[in-house]
């Protein structure tokens, strides 16, 4: 059976995406979007080749899109490894994949 792991810098992307959700729109709404975004990451366990690569970033990285946020990921042995989840806005860049990386080596 596939799993999903996540770095350390996604738990505290997920922490910091559902206490913004929280704020800004309360409870149920950061619940439901917080859930919906993990029935997202189950359907690429089951199928990793849907998220577009991202090799011009690094390479076998590859992302999806949750609107407003990016999911970066690698496929694994055991599925899928979940190493950030940023806003869209944000510039994406190397350096925010460098501490994730080396953690699941």
């Amino acid at each position: 059976m596939s799993e999903y792991r996540l770095s350390e810098a996604a738990e505290q992307d997920l922490r910091d995406m559902y206490e913004f959700g929280f704020r800004e729109f309360g409870e149920l709404q950061a619940d439901q979007f917080y859930n919906k975004l993990f029935d997202r990451i189950e359907l690429m366990i089951d199928s990793p080749m849907l998220g577009k690569a991202a090799d011009e970033i690094y390479p076998g990285l590859r992302r999806f899109e949750f609107t407003p946020y990016v999911v970066f990921y690698q496929i694994k042995d055991y599925g899928i490894y979940v190493l950030r989840l940023l806003r869209q806005s944000q510039i994406v860049k190397a350096r925010h994949f460098e501490t994730s990386l080396e953690s699941d080596s």
